[in-house]
C-alpha cells in the first residue's frame, strides 16, 4: 500500500470510529506499518495478512486505548510494555505522547533488535529496551504505568507486573471479548479504579480494559 493510499483508508477508519490523530503521525505510522511487513518476511513479528489488520488492531487499537487511559497517562512519567513483541503498543503511546518514557521489555532479542531500529527511524529517543524475561528484570522504583498486550492468564499477569508498579501507579489490564475477573484480595495495595469496553470497526473487534492503581490511599508518615 502506497502512503497516499494508507491515508485515505487511514481517515475513513478514523471518520468511522470518531478518533484523530495527527497528520505527522499518521505518516510515521505508515512507515511503522512498511517496517513490521518487511521485516516479518524473516522474523515472525505478526500474524497480520495485510494493511487493513495492521490499521485496526494496532493503529486504530491504541488510538482507543490511548484515549480511554488518558488520564492514567497524563499522570505517567514512565511506562513499562511487558512483552512487548515488535512494539505495537509502546510505540503507539510513544508518538501520542512523547514525554512518556517507554521501557520495552522482551525475552526475543530479534523483537527487541527490531524495536530498536522502528524506533530510530521513528526519531523516539529516550526510551530503554530490556532483552529479558519479566522475572529477570531488576525492578528500582518501578514504573508509573504497567502494561501489556500479550496474551496471558489474568492472574499470572498481575503476579508478573505487580512488583514492576511503582508506588501510586497503574497496572492495565487488556483483554478481548471475553473478560476473566482476577481475585486480587492478596494484593491488599491494589485497587480497581476503572473498566472500560470498546468496539473498533468495522469488524466489531471488542477490547475491554481494566485499571488498577498501587497504594491508592497510601499515605506518607513522617
Amino acid at each position: 500500500m502506497d502512503l497516499t493510499s494508507y491515508k485515505n483508508r487511514l481517515e475513513s477508519l478514523l471518520l468511522e470510529n470518531k478518533l484523530k490523530i495527527s497528520g505527522k503521525n499518521r505518516i510515521k505510522t505508515y512507515i511503522f506499518g512498511k517496517s513490521i511487513f518487511e521485516w516479518n518476511k524473516t522474523i515472525n513479528l505478526t500474524g497480520h495478512k495485510n494493511w487493513e489488520d495492521y490499521l485496526e488492531k494496532d493503529v486504530l487499537d491504541h488510538l482507543y486505548l490511548s484515549m480511554y487511559i488518558i488520564t492514567y497517562i497524563k499522570n505517567s512519567a514512565t511506562l513499562i510494555d511487558i512483552g512487548c513483541g515488535a512494539g505495537f503498543l509502546g510505540i503507539m503511546l510513544g508518538l501520542l505522547y512523547p514525554k512518556l518514557l517507554v521501557t520495552f521489555l522482551d525475552s526475543d532479542r530479534k523483537k527487541i533488535n527490531f524495536v530498536k531500529e522502528a524506533c530510530r527511524q521513528l526519531e523516539l529517543t529516550g526510551h530503554k529496551f530490556e532483552n529479558k524475561r519479566v522475572e529477570e528484570l531488576k525492578v528500582t522504583k518501578g514504573w508509573d504505568l504497567v502494561i501489556s498486550r500479550a496474551t496471558w492468564d489474568q492472574e499470572e499477569y498481575i503476579s508478573k507486573a505487580y512488583p514492576l508498579i511503582k508506588e501510586g501507579g497503574y497496572l492495565v489490564s487488556m483483554q478481548g471479548k471475553k473478560k476473566s475477573t482476577v481475585n486480587i484480595q492478596k494484593y491488599q495495595d491494589l485497587t480497581l479504579i476503572d473498566e472500560q469496553s470498546y468496539m473498533i470497526l468495522p469488524q466489531k473487534f471488542k477490547r475491554n480494559l481494566t485499571i488498577y492503581q498501587k497504594n491508592r490511599f497510601h499515605v506518607k508518615t513522617l
